[in-house]
């Protein structure tokens, strides 16, 4: 099963550097000139680094508040599902169960916190919750959860080849290919658990079509 990093001190530094980018990546341009901000890509001197502090350190403690009750939820939709897993008994689930395991493995490891875009960590619950969905119904009826699952692995291995042949240094076209991994997270949404809604539109086309374009 997928673990939550085990120390305390880990999780809290990962929330610190998830806070960091969370409050970076919502500074835009505009308010950086407003405020006086150096691009913090681009930090050259001790004034600009300190101007930059000061900006987070006003921040920093709503931000890490925001983020640990999005982490807490993930954390307890990761243990629900697993307990989903476990209490399943029956052969015809063998395979969802895997690919849920995995699925589990890819959202939620030790470091998580730190390596998952900001913006995506308020939806790890939902992706979880997905998932227990998708356990509940592919009890009544294996073979469209089996229709739709080859549809995502489908998808994922095209992905996969991509981002494997892709140009890190092409830094734009890189981090839009990326993103197509957050596509096939609501993508089993809306294949698997269509109730609980998707954070944006997707489809097996929409995806295609940006793996196509970034490749």
């Amino acid at each position: 099963m997928a673990t939550a990093p085990d120390r305390t001190e880990d999780l809290v530094a990962d929330l610190h550097l998830a806070a960091v980018r969370s409050i970076r990546a919502r500074t835009g341009a505009a308010e950086r000139k407003e405020l006086g901000l150096p691009s913090f890509a681009r930090l050259r001197t001790k004034t600009e680094f300190h101007a930059w502090q000061a900006f987070l350190r006003d921040r920093l403690e709503d931000e890490i508040y925001a983020l640990s009750g999005h982490v807490a939820a993930a954390l307890a939709a990761q243990r629900e599902t697993e307990k989903l897993i476990s209490g399943a008994s029956s052969m015809a689930l063998l395979a969802t169960l895997t690919d849920v395991k995995n699925q589990i493995a890819g959202l939620i490891y030790p470091g998580f916190v730190a390596a998952t875009p900001p913006a995506r960590l308020p939806h790890l619950a939902r992706y979880l919750q997905a998932a227990q969905l998708r356990i509940e119904k592919a009890a009544a009826n294996p073979r469209t959860d089996e229709a739709h699952a080859w549809t995502v692995q489908e998808l994922t291995s095209e992905w996969e080849a991509a981002m494997s042949s892709a140009d890190s240094g092409e830094l734009e076209r890189f981090d839009r290919l990326a993103e197509v991994r957050w596509q096939l997270e609501e993508l089993r949404v809306s294949l698997f658990a269509q109730q609980l809604g998707t954070a944006a539109p997707v489809s097996e086309k929409r995806i295609r079509r940006a793996i196509a374009q970034n490749s």
